[in-house]
């Protein structure tokens, strides 16, 4: 099989997996829209950006670090996802614990001392998470993507039928725990079923963990890392901060049109993704993967973004006839942010086949911090308008710094071609 049928079969199936999941999550987001009030469908989606959020901590780079050493260590591969499996949940659940503590003593969006069950419930969803976090990416790793697929398609089918069974049979229990429980639930099952397929593909989940060749990593985990929150953490806690500091009624009508764009940045992060993957086992085809990457994912933002231009009002009419007018004329020019991300999805990517995650994890820690601070001071100044303007500025002025690499790297014949 050529290299480019490799790298095309695997972003495929995580893009189909990641695209389903996304169009059913749709489905998932609009039943709550229409089943709970705006305040408490607000509510839970920032907390579910949270619990990811927490679980990206406790995940620590291992999932990354999976993607380019299970190729390289390719006989003690199974027994190295067993030791980062236990590593994120265990780490997870701490952090989740700890949010836990803070949400009720700094009266945090989320106070977990009023219920008995949310609280349990959100630590063993930042654990299982992660668990899903790091499994994903070890499975692409082995080259494995259909059954990153397999599992991203029961996870959206169960919570969107969990969620539609506690909204029916269970309408006192309250909107966040309703969609706290289908969430993790959902990603449980989506686990456990996902076991006979393992199996079947010769992915083996009952070795005894490789703790010892984990250690050996441990420097490649803290690049990893750093470089994944500095990068994720922004885009992840935006839906938190618009419900902290605006409302969870603006959050509501916020997040479809955030979910949108999240969607499309799924064929821009499986390129990516695929492309470490894949340069990191022949460096010699980086170049020609990189071209094929940037093309199709510079298409996936322009057509995101004149989509949301037209029918950003639309999009949240769906969901709710409130939500437009919460939201104004905000979410408009959203989408076209895309061709900033995707820039740097690919600076990432390079940054890491380059061995230079330490030096790129501070520039994009600082980075990170930038954006948040314009987002903050848009949100002060000019409410969800001001919030977003104040992002995409920071999103530009980044990827203005980080096209230099890429393009130089992009240009050019690879250093030696053939097919394999």
């Amino acid at each position: 099989m050529s290299a480019n049928a490799v790298f095309a079969l695997n972003s495929g199936a995580l893009a189909i997996g990641n695209c389903t999941n996304a169009a059913l999550g749709f489905v998932y987001w609009w039943l709550a829209a229409r089943s709970l009030s705006a305040e408490a469908t607000g509510s839970a989606s920032a907390l579910i950006s949270m619990m990811v959020l927490l679980s990206q901590l406790g995940e620590f780079g291992l999932g990354t670090l999976l993607l380019g050493e299970t190729q390289r260590h390719a006989e003690r591969a199974h027994g190295l996802i067993i030791a980062a499996l236990l590593t994120a949940f265990a780490l997870s659940a701490l952090f989740g614990s700890v949010y836990c503590v803070l949400a009720g003593s700094l009266s945090l969006l989320g106070r977990f001392s009023e219920s008995s069950f949310a609280g349990p419930l959100f630590v063993g969803g930042c654990a299982i998470t992660a668990i899903a976090m790091v499994l994903d990416q070890a499975l692409i790793g082995l080259l494995r993507s259909m059954l990153t697929m397999y599992r991203n398609l029961v996870f959206a089918i169960v919570k969107l039928i969990l969620l539609a069974a506690v909204v029916m049979m269970r309408p006192s229990m309250e909107g966040v725990s309703a969609v706290l429980f289908s969430w993790v639930a959902g990603i449980a099952i989506s686990l456990l079923l996902l076991l006979p397929f393992a199996w079947r593909y010769r992915v083996r989940v009952m070795r005894a963990p490789d703790f010892d060749l984990l250690a050996t990593l441990n420097p490649k985990v803290i690049d990893h890392h750093l470089l994944n929150i500095s990068t994720q953490a922004p885009a992840v806690i935006l839906p938190f901060v618009v419900a902290v500091l605006l409302s969870p009624e603006i959050n509501a009508a916020f997040y479809p049109v955030w979910m949108l764009v999240t969607v499309a940045l799924i064929i821009p992060a499986a390129l990516t993704t695929t492309l470490f993957t894949l340069a990191a086992a022949d460096p010699g085809k980086l170049r020609r993967h990189l071209r094929f990457s940037l093309v199709i994912s510079g298409a996936c933002a322009l057509a995101t973004g004149i989509f949301l231009l037209l029918f950003s009002s639309f999009v949240l009419r769906i969901f709710n006839p409130a939500y437009p007018e919460i939201a104004g004329s905000s979410l408009r020019f959203l989408g076209f942010s895309l061709f900033g991300v995707m820039i740097k999805f690919h600076y990432i990517a390079l940054m890491r086949l380059r061995n230079h995650m330490r030096l790129a994890s501070v520039w994009l820690s600082l980075a990170a911090i930038f954006e948040l601070g314009m987002a903050v001071a848009g949100a002060r100044i000019g409410g969800l308008q001001g919030l977003v303007l104040g992002w995409m500025l920071a999103i530009f002025i980044q990827a203005t710094f980080m096209s230099k690499p890429i393009l130089e790297a992009g240009l050019g014949a690879d250093q030696h071609s053939g097919t394999s």
